[in-house]
Order: structure tokens, then C-alpha cells, then sequence
């Protein structure tokens, strides 16, 4: 089991609540990949309601602000039990032990997980899921409250945007953790580091070896953004002869 290979299932789930069962799962996606970033395989389906439940009040009236996406998730939908079982047979036709990766991994999981063991009667994951937010806490050595997308202090959010950039590095040119984990992140700012693959892999190992000699994470995030928007500005400039990234923004979303 221990060397058994992991594949880590990126995914993001729409639901009319905050828990299954009361509410439903409206829609979700996966998409595995292995540890080399290769992309393997992708699921998705919009899936029917359940049988006595009901959206909740909150959730409701952010689906009455966002017709366009509930309308979405409403096309072509799928019984949940067919849903499911089909998306049992995707994972266990994957090349390894899946992983469930999400942003946030509480709700996603939650949902995930529930839907499986209800309609299945099992689950590949068992308990196996990864937070990204938990990572970036890791990764920083810092709080959870300083490690998130939004909730990042002023002195803080350097770091924290150049640290959501590396973990957002493409797994191809067609997806990356951004598509599934990234909700907020704004179709210009997916080219930006789908562009940027190479390079950021060498920004994560200069953030890793400004740690290591004694930066603070703020220091070592600030060095390393720098260079991000250096390689950044260089890029568009082979490709349209200027760089038109504004000086001091960050290219990825607050």
C-alpha cells in the first residue's frame, strides 16, 4: 500500500447547500492527474435533485444572482445513482490509489464522499483527500487564516499570491489546479501561468531556498513575486513586443 502510486483527483463541487442529504449536489468535476502533473483523465456530470430535498435559503438566492451558472448545471442532468456509478468506474479505471484534491476540501469531500457511499455503497478515496489551503499553510510555515486566496493580511499578501501562483502551476496547457480549485481566478490570469510552467518551477525553488537561508516568508514571497512578474513582463514581451501588466499588480486574483 505504501508504495502503491497516488493519483490526485482535482475537483470542484456546485451544491444548494451546505450539507448532502437536506440539500443536493447540483454538479461536479474531477480531473486526475499523476505526480508528474500529466493529466490522465476528467469527469464531470450535472446531476437531478434529491428526492425530499431543498436548497437552502442562503444558497438560494446566490444561485437567484447567478442565473447563467445555475442554468448551467441544470443541462442535461443525470439521476444520482447512474452519476455515481459511473463516476466509481471512472476512478477505478484509474492507474493508481486516488487522491481528492479540492479548495475547500471540507465541502467538496463532504459532498464527494457522501453521494458515493450513499449511491455506491463505497468509496476509492476512503479518507485520502488533500486541502490546498492546508498545503499553502505547510508550505509557508504560517496560520491557516494567512495561507487562503482572500483572507490574507496586507503585510501577508505578497506572499501569499506568489505562494496561490506555484500551487496553481499548469499541469498542461489545458488544465490545472486553477480550473477546479480556483474558482475566483480570472481567465486572463489562468494564460498568465499557464504560460509561466517552467519558470515557476524555478520560482518555487527559489522561495523554497530563500526560506533556508533565514528569510521570513514574507521576504522570501516578495523576492520571488518579483521575479514572477520579471519573467512575467519578459514573456509578453517575445510574444506581443511589450508587457502590459500593470506595475504593482499581482497576476493572480486577491
Amino acid at each position: 500500500m505504501g508504495n502503491e502510486v497516488e493519483i490526485y483527483v482535482s475537483t470542484d463541487v456546485e451544491a444548494d447547500g451546505p450539507i448532502p442529504g437536506p440539500h443536493s449536489m447540483l454538479s461536479f468535476a474531477s480531473a486526475a492527474y499523476s505526480a508528474d502533473k500529466t493529466l490522465l483523465a476528467t469527469f464531470s456530470a450535472n446531476l437531478d435533485l434529491l428526492p425530499g430535498a431543498e436548497s437552502h435559503p442562503e444558497t438560494a438566492a446566490w444561485w437567484a444572482d447567478n442565473p447563467e451558472a445555475w442554468a448551467a448545471c441544470r443541462r442535461d442532468t443525470l439521476p444520482p445513482d447512474v452519476a455515481m456509478r459511473q463516476y466509481l468506474l471512472w476512478l477505478k479505471a484509474l492507474p493508481g490509489r486516488p487522491v481528492f484534491v479540492a479548495y475547500p476540501v471540507a465541502f467538496d469531500f463532504l459532498f464527494v464522499y457522501w453521494y458515493l457511499r450513499y449511491f455506491t455503497g463505497e468509496s476509492p478515496f476512503g479518507h485520502n483527500a488533500l486541502d490546498i489551503r492546508s498545503y499553502a499553510m505547510g508550505l509557508l510555515k504560517t496560520t491557516f487564516n494567512e495561507s487562503g486566496k482572500g483572507t490574507c493580511p496586507p503585510a501577508g499578501s505578497m506572499t501569499c499570491r506568489t505562494l496561490m501562483l506555484l500551487l496553481m502551476m499548469p499541469l498542461n496547457r489545458e488544465h490545472s489546479f486553477a480550473t477546479c480549485c480556483g474558482r475566483q481566478i480570472s481567465e486572463p490570469s489562468r494564460r498568465l501561468v499557464w504560460r509561466m510552467s517552467v519558470p515557476c518551477r524555478c520560482c518555487l525553488l527559489l522561495f523554497l531556498v530563500m526560506l533556508i537561508s533565514g528569510c521570513t516568508t514574507h521576504e522570501a514571497g516578495e523576492i520571488v513575486y518579483r521575479a514572477i512578474e520579471h519573467v512575467s513582463c519578459y514573456d509578453q514581451s517575445r510574444s506581443h513586443g511589450q508587457c502590459n501588466q500593470p506595475q504593482g499588480t499581482s497576476p493572480v486574483d486577491p
